[in-house]
């Protein structure tokens, strides 16, 4: 079975925007060459959400990965996200954690500070090396910020076996 996973740094008002042309692309790639396929996600952006709603829809499994314990993202989430974020957590196929970063402790992850941000950015470095298939909604603009989408897509690009689907979201 092929995993799946997106990535975008788009805020949560431009996918909604964008959300037409975004969920037919994301339906057009899912459902392509009918393989057997498993979605990974770790439902943070309303990009992820909006794919796990299109996996369940499809009838696909899709699998919550999270760079920290679930009591620790909730508060980084509005209310609105948060209740959509409970929803499709109840529907996942499996939830796991990845280990926490480097020398990250779960004291200094509980707080804002360079250890958290790292955490999410190794969920996504991770997620991009782990799965087999990957979507990448991105304005096109390069950044060599560590775990900026731009900086994903190049990690994704130096492993010319795994592919790279880039949906355009020009800003």
């Amino acid at each position: 079975m092929k995993t799946l996973s997106i990535i975008a740094d788009i805020p949560k008002d431009e996918v909604l925007l964008y959300a037409p042309h975004i969920r037919t692309k994301l339906i057009e790639l899912i459902t392509q060459n009918n393989r057997p396929l498993q979605v990974i996600t770790p439902l943070l952006t309303p990009a992820d959400r909006l794919l796990a709603h299109i996996t369940i829809e499809l009838g696909i499994e899709f699998v919550v990965l999270l760079p920290m314990p679930r009591e620790l993202i909730v508060r980084d989430l509005d209310d609105d996200a948060l209740v959509e974020f409970d929803y499709l957590f109840s529907k996942a196929h499996s939830i796991d954690t990845i280990p926490l970063y480097w020398d990250n402790t779960l004291e200094s992850i509980s707080e804002d500070g360079i250890d958290r941000e790292y955490q999410y950015m190794e969920l996504r470095r991770r997620v991009a090396q782990s799965c087999d298939e990957m979507i990448a909604l991105w304005d096109g603009v390069e950044s060599y910020e560590f775990g900026s989408t731009a900086h994903i897509i190049s990690i994704r690009r130096d492993d010319y076996r795994k592919p790279l689907f880039v949906v355009a979201c020009e800003r």
